[in-house]
C-alpha cells in the first residue's frame, strides 16, 4: 500500500495539475471563442440592454431581404415625409403668405416675414432632438418614430385646411407658426431617432450601409419640388380662381404618405 503521506502528496500534487489545467483551459477557450464564433453575415441579434432582460437568451433576426426594406423603409419614411413638408412650406412661400399674413405692401417686411416662418423650424430641431430623446429612451425607438411622424403628417395637413388671414385675421398668423414649430421639433426628433433606431437595429456589417439608405430617404426636398413645379405648370392652363386655393392639396397629399409610414411603422421589429 502507498503511504499515507505519498498519497497526500500525490493528491495534492493531482489537484495542482489539475487546477493549472483548468487555468489553462480557461484561458484557451477564452481565446478560441473569439474566433470560433461566426462572423455575422444575414443574421443580427437583438438584445434588450435593460437590467430586467439580463441573462435572457437572445433574439436572432434574419437580415432578408424583406427585414431589411422593413427597417429600411419603417425608418426613412418619417424622414421623406419630414423634409417633403419642409420643402413645400419654402416653394409653397408666396401662397402661404398671401393667404395667413397681412398685406404689407413693404418688401423688406414682406420677405422678413417669409424667412422667419421657413426659419423658425431649424430653431426648435435641437429641442426636438432632446425630447423625442427621452420618449425614446423611455418608451422605445419605435414608438418614438410612430409619435413624431403623426405629429408631422397633422400639422403639414392643416396648413392646406387653414382659414385665411381674410377670414379669421392674426388668428390664421398665430396658428400658421404654431404648426410651423411643431414641423421643427418633429423633424429634430425623426431623424436623430432614426439614426439611433439603426443603429441598434442592424448588425455590425450593415451599419453604414443601412445609415447610407436613411440619409438617402432624406430625399422630401425633390418631390416637394415636382409638386411644386406640376402647381406652377398649372397656372398657365388653369383659372386664377382655382389655383389661388389648389396650392392646399400640396400639403393635404401628406396624408397618403403619413398613412402609409403608420402602416409600415408597425412591422419594425
Amino acid at each position: 500500500m502507498m503511504p499515507v503521506s505519498s498519497r497526500s502528496s500525490a493528491t495534492r500534487k493531482s489537484d495542482v495539475t489539475t487546477h493549472t489545467t483548468y487555468d489553462s483551459v480557461n484561458l484557451d477557450s477564452d481565446h478560441e471563442q473569439d474566433t470560433l464564433i461566426p462572423p455575422v453575415t444575414n443574421e443580427a441579434v437583438n438584445s434588450d440592454s435593460d437590467g430586467d432582460d439580463a441573462g435572457m437568451p437572445r433574439k436572432t433576426v434574419q437580415w432578408t431581404t424583406k427585414h431589411v426594406l422593413t427597417v429600411v423603409l419603417g425608418a426613412g419614411v418619417g424622414s421623406l415625409l419630414e423634409f417633403y413638408s419642409f420643402g413645400l412650406v419654402a416653394y409653397f412661400e408666396p401662397q402661404l403668405k398671401a393667404a395667413f399674413f397681412p398685406p404689407i405692401g413693404d418688401n423688406y417686411d414682406s420677405m422678413l416675414d417669409e424667412f422667419t416662418l421657413y426659419g423658425i423650424a431649424f430653431a426648435t430641431r435641437p429641442f426636438g432632438g432632446l425630447i423625442f430623446g427621452y420618449i425614446g429612451d423611455r418608451y422605445g425607438r419605435v414608438n418614438a418614430l410612430r409619435i413624431s411622424l403623426l405629429a408631422m403628417v397633422v400639422p403639414t395637413m392643416l396648413f392646406g385646411l387653414l382659414p385665411t388671414y381674410a377670414s379669421i385675421g392674426i388668428t390664421a398668423t398665430v396658428l400658421i407658426f404654431i404648426l410651423r414649430l411643431v414641423q421643427g421639433l418633429c423633424v429634430g426628433g425623426e431623424m436623430s431617432t432614426a439614426l439611433v433606431y439603426v443603429v441598434e437595429e442592424a448588425p455590425p456589417h450593415m451599419k453604414a450601409t443601412l445609415l447610407g439608405y436613411l440619409f438617402a430617404a432624406s430625399c422630401g426636398s425633390y418631390f416637394s419640388l415636382i409638386v411644386y413645379a406640376a402647381y406652377n405648370a398649372s397656372t398657365d392652363v388653369l383659372s386664377a380662381d382655382f389655383t389661388s386655393w389648389s396650392w392646399r392639396f400640396a400639403f393635404i397629399s401628406t396624408l397618403f404618405v403619413g398613412v402609409f409610414g403608420v402602416y409600415i411603422r408597425r412591422f419594425l421589429p
